[in-house]
């Protein structure tokens, strides 16, 4: 038996093993995002692992809510896929991360060097 409050339609042009892993990273995401850290339109969410299954339902989420996800990858291939994948700026910990993209993660409020 499952309650009526623990359903969801499934999205049209899912099939049901698709939708069955949608909740996995997705659902576990915009809980985060909405109930923990309370994320609104226009704040920045800094993803780190952003190139991981989470880290891109993350960033993919962040933008469905209005953010700007910033993701934080260890090379300049990963930050080319995070900004496939749509993040606002992609410096690396390596230190070359998106070339004329970290700045923006520095002038953003609340973000610090």
């Amino acid at each position: 038996m499952a309650w009526d409050d623990r359903l969801l339609q499934l999205p049209d042009g899912l099939d049901w093993a698709e939708g069955a892993a949608l909740t996995v990273n997705y659902l576990t995401t915009y809980l985060a995002l909405t109930k923990a850290a309370k994320v609104r339109s226009g704040q920045t969410v800094l993803v780190s692992g952003a190139t991981g299954s989470l880290g891109h339902a993350v960033m993919q989420t962040a933008r469905a809510l209005g953010a700007r996800p910033i993701a934080l990858v260890s090379s300049a291939h990963k930050a080319r896929r995070a900004a496939g994948a749509g993040a606002w700026a992609g410096p690396s910990w390596s230190g070359r991360g998106h070339p004329g993209r970290p700045k923006y993660a520095r002038k953003t409020s609340g973000a610090s060097r």
